[in-house]
Parts: C-alpha cells; sequence; structure tokens
C-alpha cells in the first residue's frame, strides 16, 4: 500500500495533472483523426470531429480530474470553449511571434507555442475556466 501511495503522489500536484489530462487528450485527438483518415473521411472533417472528442474529453478531465471543480456545467463548459477558441488563436499568434523572432525551426517553433499555449491554458483554467 505504501507502494502505491508513493506512486500516486505526483497526482496530488495540479500541473502534474494538467499536463496527463492534456497530454491525454492530445493522444486521443492524434488517434481519432488518424482513425478518420485512414476510413477516408475528409481531413477537415476528421480534424473537425477528432476535436470534438478530444474537447470533451479534455473538458471533463480538466474538470473533475485535474481541478477538482464543483462549478455547474452552465458555467464551465461556455467557459471551457471560449478558452479552447482563445487557444487557437494564441497557438497561432505565438507560432507566427516565434517565426518573427527568426526562430523558424519546426521544432523550436512546437516548443514555443507549446510551452506558451500550455502556460496560458493552465492559468486561465485555474482561475477562471474551473474556478472554485
Amino acid at each position: 500500500m505504501r507502494v502505491l501511495a508513493l506512486l500516486m503522489r505526483p497526482l496530488d500536484n495540479q500541473t502534474i495533472r494538467f499536463i496527463f489530462a492534456g497530454g491525454v487528450a492530445a493522444c486521443i485527438y492524434f488517434a481519432v483523426i488518424y482513425v478518420f483518415l485512414i476510413l477516408g473521411i475528409a481531413s477537415w472533417l476528421s480534424a473537425l470531429l477528432a476535436y470534438l472528442v478530444a474537447f470533451l474529453i479534455g473538458y471533463t478531465a480538466h474538470k473533475y480530474f485535474t481541478f477538482q471543480s464543483r462549478s455547474s456545467h452552465s458555467t464551465s463548459l461556455p467557459r471551457y470553449a471560449v478558452l479552447q477558441i482563445g487557444s487557437a488563436a494564441i497557438a497561432a499568434l505565438s507560432a507566427s511571434g516565434a517565426e518573427r523572432l527568426g526562430l523558424t525551426h519546426p521544432l523550436m517553433v512546437s516548443l514555443l507555442s507549446t510551452v506558451f499555449l500550455g502556460t496560458v491554458s493552465f492559468v486561465a483554467s485555474s482561475k477562471w475556466v474551473f474556478s472554485k
């Protein structure tokens, strides 16, 4: 039992839970879009449907696992939707900003965009979307 407690200790940290839940949602997005594309579904529709699945899983995981929020769905779900729309804009702007700074290597653009977006998403989720 003590070993299990030690293994579960990192999950006491909200940041670790955020990274885990977000990672799961991203992996699900990847898997769903991949399967849809293999099935011959149009790429735009595959991306849209996969995003919808990942959105619902991400919302649920962050609400109940990451932030353990007691806020009503009527409050947190619209806020989460606004955050996701804003996150798409932030992703585009941060990638563009990295290029304007002369960082054109795909790895650097990806890293900067991901770190910036993750930070904004975590702060907005914890302070606004799922605030207690």
